[in-house]
């Protein structure tokens, strides 16, 4: 089987990817500069060839590790990258915002942006309101400075789209990260890059991402 991963930048320090299997889709974000690539676990499986598009380039991609339990795994590409900074901190803003692919026959193949509300914490997730449908799943979950506080994983409700949705908490990230010696940064030792919100309602960018499920 072959997976695809369509990475797209539509604004400055956002990298999702898209992971296409047969009729479903996923999708994933960048956790350092030398091409490491955190996603749901659920959107791998043993044995798959990966292929990374990054600005229209393709790269072979390989799985470093995987927490099936946890629902979260990083791969890697042989790559220069942007990249999000974790945040493994428990207390959170209320206000946050998924990033994904979703539904990409319907919907089109840029960059979504749903805006939500955190709601509870429930291990391993953290529940919020972000509007969020199929192909979102390995998105990141990010706070207003677009620090990465989640792996969306799971949507509560009706398929294909849900209202409340699961987001596995960066700290799962961080410890699989550890375990196999993957570099990443933190907000502990790096400057938070641009603000998310400046980037969603920036008229003056060329492709400005369009945001949906507003809360």
């Amino acid at each position: 089987m072959i997976k695809n991963i369509l990475l797209m930048s539509l604004f400055y320090l956002c990298f999702c990817s898209s992971v296409f299997a047969e009729s479903w889709l996923c999708s994933g974000f960048f956790i350092s500069p030398n091409g490491y690539l955190g996603t749901a676990a659920h959107c791998t499986e043993q044995n798959a060839k990966y292929t990374v598009i990054v600005n229209h380039k393709k790269y072979d991609a390989n799985v470093i590790g995987v927490d099936k339990q946890n629902d979260v795994a990083i791969l890697k590409i042989d790559a220069i990258t942007d990249y999000y900074t974790i945040n493994p901190m428990q207390q959170l803003e209320k206000t946050i915002y998924v990033l994904g692919y979703p539904l990409p026959e319907e919907k089109g193949f840029n960059l979504k942006i749903s805006k939500g509300f955190y709601l509870f914490t429930k291990e391993p997730f953290l529940v919020t309101t972000a509007y969020t449908c199929e192909g979102n799943s390995g998105g990141p979950t990010v706070n207003a400075n677009n620090d990465l506080i989640g792996v969306l994983t799971v949507g509560f409700g009706s398929s294909p789209c849900s209202i409340m949705t699961g987001s596995v908490k960066s700290i799962y990230l961080i410890q699989l990260a550890l375990k196999y010696h993957v570099p990443f940064l933190t907000t502990f030792n790096i400057v938070p890059h641009i603000s998310i919100t400046d980037s969603i309602y920036n008229k003056d960018l060329d492709k400005t991402p369009i945001v949906f499920g507003e809360n």
